[in-house]
């Protein structure tokens, strides 16, 4: 997990759209965090490292905020 390539479509706010959307955009990073529920284990969050050509940025990817990660060279999470 922590080190996987992940992609995710998102709006231009971050919030998670599915690929069809006009308003989608295909996002990408590495996992640098998984984050669990305390409860049950289940993973709650991931924190992603992200580039642009001004350096680098997380991203928290939340499934439960309808984000859809997928690992960048085969499938779901």
């Amino acid at each position: 997990m922590v080190g996987d390539v992940v992609t995710w479509w998102s709006d231009s706010h971050g919030r998670g759209v599915a690929p069809e959307d006009p308003a989608a955009v295909r996002r990408s990073g590495t996992i640098a965090t998984v984050h669990r529920s305390r409860d049950d284990s289940r993973v709650v969050a991931y924190s992603v490292e992200c580039r642009n050509t001004l350096g680098g940025y997380l991203v928290t990817v939340r499934p439960d905020q309808h984000h859809r990660p997928t690992l960048a060279d085969q499938g779901s999470l």
